[in-house]
């Protein structure tokens, strides 16, 4: 079958796994974990307290999302995915603009063909109303990602917003 759980699993590198008590996946995550010991992989499993299935994306609800995406960070703090994240959170739960940017920006140095961590700039821009920058960005997700709808959706709204009406209506 195609889960991990019945994988050839010797040789990965360390494996951080955060899964919530409330996580319909708490017992293959206990599973992945032992299996992933057993052949000889470092695992760190963390058991959080009444958390759901990916509860690290609801960063504006729950205030764990934060400290999780941060701990994860402590072990690797040049993993593009979570510094997308923490960036994110950064910017819709705690207003923290500049210093979410900033975050998302050193994913894009570490992988600059992530493209959803040019989405999250793009997203950040705009909601600063800063269109220029949030146009640049949208443009790179789709040249990387040619039919990404969210990212065509915006770049179109961001070119409305700079009176640029002709080049939105072809972005639609």
């Amino acid at each position: 079958t195609a889960s991990p759980l019945y994988g050839d699993l010797a040789g990965l590198p360390p494996i951080l796994i955060q899964v919530g008590t409330d996580e319909v996946l708490l017992d293959d995550s206990r599973r992945f974990a032992e299996r992933a010991r057993q052949m000889g992989v470092s695992v760190r499993l963390d058991v959080w307290d009444g958390m759901i299935h990916v509860w690290h994306a609801y960063g504006r609800l729950v205030p764990e999302a934060r400290e999780a995406i941060e701990k994860a960070l402590e072990l690797k703090p040049d993993m593009p995915e979570a510094l997308v994240n923490l960036g994110q959170l950064y910017i819709e739960h705690f207003g923290m603009v500049e210093e979410g940017i900033g975050l998302i920006k050193k994913s894009q140095r570490l992988n600059p063909k992530y493209a959803l961590g040019f989405m999250a700039l793009g997203e950040a821009f705009f909601k600063t109303k800063d269109y220029g920058k949030a146009e640049h960005y949208y443009c790179a997700v789709v040249k990387r990602l040619n039919f990404y709808l969210p990212a065509i959706n915006n770049l179109g709204i961001a070119r409305i917003h700079l009176g640029k009406t002709n080049q939105a209506i072809k972005t639609f």
